[in-house]
């Protein structure tokens, strides 16, 4: 946006989707193969088996990567700088991490963050990925996560294009 490219890339003949696929595309494709990295390291090196079905644990672990790209893209949309950007991504990813159940049990939460962390999509790709990995949990054991992850999915990226089909106007 500092550079004026987003403007560039308005009068070039690619739809608007198309721009957005392709600002999109190249960060879940970098996710997907840090997501097989680490599993790859989790299970060669550490020696953590993975109890579950490991083609669900990457399948879900892309619509976590959609909802945190539908996240970035909302950031992108509020913030007018860089410094801001980077900003608003430090704001929201220390409390997402504290408040999701990976540093605290959720359950110790006084009840009004508790219910704040409902709004969080990491909450519910820690319990799918330790009911994958640790307790070898299928997809009917997960209904109930999967379902939190794909609401926040829809929530934030029907927010994140609504405000970037505003800024192209």
């Amino acid at each position: 946006r500092e550079l004026g490219t987003l403007e560039q890339l308005f009068v070039t003949p690619v739809s608007r989707a198309g721009l957005l696929l392709g600002k999109l595309t190249p960060y879940a494709l970098v996710g997907l193969l840090e997501t097989l990295l680490v599993l790859t390291v989790m299970i060669y090196l550490f020696g953590v088996p993975i109890r579950g079905d490991a083609l669900l644990l990457v399948a879900l672990a892309m619509l976590f990567m959609v909802t945190s790209l539908g996240l970035g893209l909302l950031v992108s949309t509020i913030a007018k700088t860089q410094v801001e950007a980077v900003q608003f991504a430090f704001v929201v990813m220390l409390p997402s991490v504290l408040l999701s159940g990976f540093v605290f049990p959720r359950s110790e939460m006084p009840l009004p963050i508790y219910l704040v962390s409902f709004a969080i999509p990491v909450t519910y790709f820690i319990e799918i990925l330790r009911g994958i990995v640790l307790r070898g949990a299928g997809l009917v054991d997960l209904v109930s996560p999967v379902i939190g992850l794909v609401v926040c999915g829809a929530v934030v990226l029907s927010v994140s294009i609504m405000r970037f089909r505003k800024q192209l106007e």
